[in-house]
């Protein structure tokens, strides 16, 4: 785990001594990110933490959870990419290629090459497949305590579904670890005596690709009308204060992703139908993983970033259990706020 010097935190907290008292009845804001591969807690942490910190900032509201997965472009404004099909998906590919259906064209119902049936169609793993610019100002607006509207597109539903999943999940196997946290802030709130730089308000800030060095493409820029720039990403990081980052082997990230509800077939109970080829073992090995690996190239490694890091596990092939994710995440965000009492 690295440990960077905290970032000051002037952007956010004014001095005693400059600011006026209407402006220090304002609520003030701390924006954590949190990041990592596919399958790596992004959501599970982040969801948790929310449920810690549900009684503390803007009047006790819940703090917003910001997922990158909300601003996905349709999948028709996608970079085109292609990769092949592996033996355990067949019955998925033949069924796709006869009903014709989804973005992707799967080329043949034989296996004519030696990687496997070649499989064509949008990339959703890359910044060209998300609108920056739109998240960008989705994060200042709830920062501000502005009234926001997520994005309304044919999957939000499903989105908003597999929330309420993960939230209620989360309830029901960690209740212990949200009680301790929110004794913990109990006890901070006190050793801080009930000062309003001791209760900020937290915005959390999810997504695999927030800390991201890649570049844009040319075919980012040519098929997303949103035009990922280099300047909107360095915008999206600035404003991060807290930022965490889940590693994970691809091992156990394939292990995870491909356990997920949503990765199992629906005749075997999951809700992966035909025409999804992005949740296939082909395209988490040729895109979604290659994408990722070319994404963070530099980012870790002391660029100038202050970028906290929880280490994956290798005794077990495992990271440490959630609760002890959760305890990290917290531990760090607390010394975080303390930091930043000090410095306004």
């Amino acid at each position: 785990m690295t440990s960077p010097t905290p970032r000051s935190s002037s952007a956010i907290l004014p001095t005693l001594a400059t600011a006026e008292l209407s402006s220090i009845s304002q609520p003030r804001v701390v924006t954590i990110g949190i990041s990592g591969a596919s399958s790596s807690g992004k959501t599970t942490l982040s969801t948790i933490l929310s449920e810690i910190f549900d009684t503390w900032g803007r009047e006790a509201a819940q703090p917003e959870i910001v997922s990158i997965d909300d601003f996905f472009v349709t999948k028709d404004r996608c970079p085109i990419a292609t990769f092949h099909g592996r033996p355990r998906d067949d019955k998925f590919l033949k069924e796709t290629k006869e009903r014709g259906v989804g973005f992707y064209h799967v080329e043949s119902l034989e296996v004519e090459e030696e990687e496997g049936r070649k499989i064509t169609g949008p990339d959703t793993d890359c910044w060209g497949s998300i609108d920056v610019g739109g998240l960008v100002m989705y994060i200042r607006s709830v920062q501000d305590g502005e009234e926001a509207q997520l994005p309304q597109g044919p999957n939000s539903a499903i989105w908003e579904q597999r929330k309420a999943r993960v939230r209620q999940l989360c309830l029901e196997n960690f209740s212990d670890v949200i009680a301790e946290g929110r004794k913990l802030l109990d006890g901070f709130r006190e050793e801080s005596a009930g000062g309003i730089y001791g209760k900020p308000a937290v915005v959390l800030v999810e997504g695999f690709l927030l800390y991201s060095n890649e570049p844009p493409t040319a075919a980012d820029a040519k098929q997303n009308e949103h035009r990922t720039t280099s300047e909107q990403k360095r915008q999206l990081m600035d404003l991060i204060d807290i930022p965490l980052f889940l590693s994970i082997t691809k091992c156990e990230a394939k292990r995870r992703r491909f356990k997920r509800i949503e990765y199992v077939d629906a005749e075997d109970g999951g809700e992966r139908v035909p025409g999804q080829c992005w949740k296939t073992e082909g395209y988490f090995e040729e895109i979604a993983w290659k994408n990722w690996e070319s994404s963070i190239e530099g980012v870790l490694g002391g660029d100038g970033r202050k970028i906290y890091v929880l280490e994956e596990e290798q005794s077990d092939g495992e990271r440490d259990d959630v609760e002890e994710t959760v305890r990290w995440a917290l531990g760090i965000i607390l010394e975080e706020v303390k930091q930043m009492m000090k410095e306004a």
